[in-house]
């Protein structure tokens, strides 16, 4: 019995000892952040990054700081608006900090290992008209952070994960998918228009999920088959936004839906629309949250618009 506590307890001392090892290094938990830029995220104007397969470019478009993506592969590029969870990706570039720094001592040997004595990828950051490059290289092992330099400077730190593994991602990590202008608990009223026909629907009791419903304009009852068009209607995203964005002026118009606030103020519009018949139709959407024509799921589309008999019958 106690040759096999000895040997029990000698197996964890291996175990803990293998994870130390594994963890060691540039891979440990560090609490020595660096500053590598301070800069204040409403003085952020880009980031590029290029690698061997692409190039990500970040940036903001008119007053309101529209987040703007462009990806380019080859000789195609996509362009999209940033979702909201690009917030994260400013806050992690506004100020840019790295995880530690590794030092200058690095020798060739360590920073070919490191990916850094040909780096394969280039990171630009702009903001307050100045411009600041760093290169890239490898991932570590484990929490596959990247090792990173400046061009001027043998200094090397090690960059988060996802600062850059998101940003190189970026299609399915900052894309904006949703249609609606806003989420359903925020609008009051909404107008539907298609095929000739228009009608409002009020939102009431709005802030509890469970009792909301939607009621022609000036009544009371629910209408339910107006409640299940509403939510097919917020699970529509979209898929992908095509280059040629001039794929809807000889689409059909599906229909086209007005967003209003308490006030009865417009708070913007979502447009569905189609390309072909049957089987072979394609849906695309454009919404004040999109910007951009995008196309989106035919089995949900096509959905709501047979649904609409339903929506304008009573």
């Amino acid at each position: 019995m106690n040759e096999v506590r000895v040997f029990g307890a000698l197996l964890a001392v291996l175990l803990v000892g293998a994870y130390l090892s594994w963890t060691s290094d540039d891979d440990s938990p560090d609490t020595s952040a660096v500053t590598l830029w301070d800069l204040q995220p409403d003085a952020l104007e880009r980031i590029e990054l290029v690698t061997t397969t692409q190039t990500v470019a970040f940036s903001f478009r008119g007053d309101d700081r529209l987040p703007w993506f462009e990806v380019t592969k080859r000789d195609r590029t996509q362009t999209f608006v940033g979702s909201e969870q690009t917030e994260t990706l400013v806050k992690r570039f506004a100020p840019f900090e790295a995880l530690r720094s590794l030092g200058r001592s690095m020798g060739p040997e360590e920073l070919d290992k490191a990916g850094l004595a040909r780096p394969q990828r280039r990171l630009q950051i702009t903001g307050g008209g100045k411009s600041r490059r760093y290169l890239v290289g490898n991932r570590t092992n484990g929490r596959r952070d990247h090792y990173i330099k400046t061009e001027t400077s043998d200094e090397v730190y090690l960059v988060a994960s996802a600062t850059l593994g998101d940003l190189e991602l970026s299609q399915s990590k900052y894309m904006q998918r949703r249609l609606l202008v806003k989420p359903l608990e925020e609008i009051a009223a909404v107008t539907i228009a298609a095929n000739g026909q228009a009608a409002t629907f009020t939102h009431r009791n709005r802030d509890d999920r469970k009792a909301a419903v939607w009621t022609a304009e000036d009544e009371q009852t629910p209408l339910e088959e107006v409640g299940s068009f509403m939510l097919k209607l917020s699970r529509l995203t979209v898929r992908k936004y095509p280059e040629d964005q001039s794929v809807i002026d000889k689409a059909t118009p599906v229909l086209e839906l007005s967003w209003k606030d308490e006030a009865g103020a417009l708070v913007g519009a979502t447009s569905l629309y189609r390309v072909g018949d049957g089987d072979k139709a394609k849906y695309f959407g454009k919404s004040d949250r999109t910007v951009l024509v995008g196309e989106v799921s035919r089995g949900t589309a096509a959905q709501l618009e047979k649904d609409l008999a339903t929506v304008f019958g009573r």
